[in-house]
């Protein structure tokens, strides 16, 4: 059983069609050009699997560069706050 990244990770250069052909056969549909189209040459198959990668590579750093939302609670504490906090704690003694 292959990784469902391998399309992603395999060189192309030196398969045989059948191999190439193994490959486009796994490019998920929202990375494939047009998966109802069935590609005849060996050029064709690399073309259309290096669209694939170009693809999916945008789609990961479009995923990476949207902001995280961020909760509006957390920064409801007031460093001052904190800091009276902390000076009603018990000194440590030395060790």
């Amino acid at each position: 059983m292959r990784s469902p990244h391998y399309w992603r990770l395999m060189p192309l250069l030196r398969l045989r069609k059948a191999e190439l052909q193994e490959i486009a056969d796994m490019i998920p549909v929202p990375y494939h050009p047009d998966p109802d189209r069935r590609v005849s040459t060996k050029s064709d198959l690399v073309k259309v699997i290096e669209e694939a990668r170009h693809a999916a590579r945008e789609a990961d750093f479009i995923a990476s560069c949207t902001p995280t939302p961020v909760r509006a609670d957390l920064c409801e504490i007031l460093a001052r706050e904190i800091n009276a906090w902390l000076r009603t704690l018990p000194v440590p003694e030395p060790i």
